[in-house]
């Protein structure tokens, strides 16, 4: 609510980012996914495109769908992390967007949707951090 103010509540940055921080730190996979959407686009805080992979990361790690779709965009526009078709196509699979999938997969080659596809059945909810970025990170909550 203080992210764009409603409620009775007036709009507050301040708040929501520590609000949001907070229920991060719980666990709470909705807060870490709207914090990599707010470094994603600048929204109370700078933008900063390798802080919201690592925040997209930690929520799908927790299996929130939405932000493994964000993971895909992430990977296929090389914001944040190395461009990787592979990557944004497995991340497009377990977030269930097909039309972004099936976009993503006019830039591969067949071998690479296999492997794709091979990555994603074998990806466990228990991989919050991904294989490209360190836990160690965290410094920047």
């Amino acid at each position: 609510m203080y992210l764009v103010g409603g409620g009775g509540l007036p709009q507050d940055n301040s708040a929501a980012v520590k609000l949001y921080r907070q229920a991060a730190a719980l666990g709470d996979a909705d807060a870490q996914n709207m914090l990599g959407t707010m470094y994603e686009n600048g929204w109370a805080l700078q933008q900063d495109y390798v802080k919201a992979v690592w925040w997209y990361r930690k929520a799908a790690g927790l299996s929130n769908a939405s932000t493994k779709g964000a993971l895909g965009r992430m990977y296929e526009n090389g914001w944040g992390v190395s461009q990787d078709y592979v990557q944004a196509y497995k991340w497009y699979i377990l977030g269930g967007s097909v039309d972004n999938r099936d976009s993503v997969a006019r830039n591969m080659s067949p071998t690479q949707i296999a492997k794709a596809q091979q990555l994603a059945r074998e990806w466990k909810p228990s991989e919050p951090y991904g294989p490209y970025l360190d836990p160690s990170q965290c410094r920047f909550h």
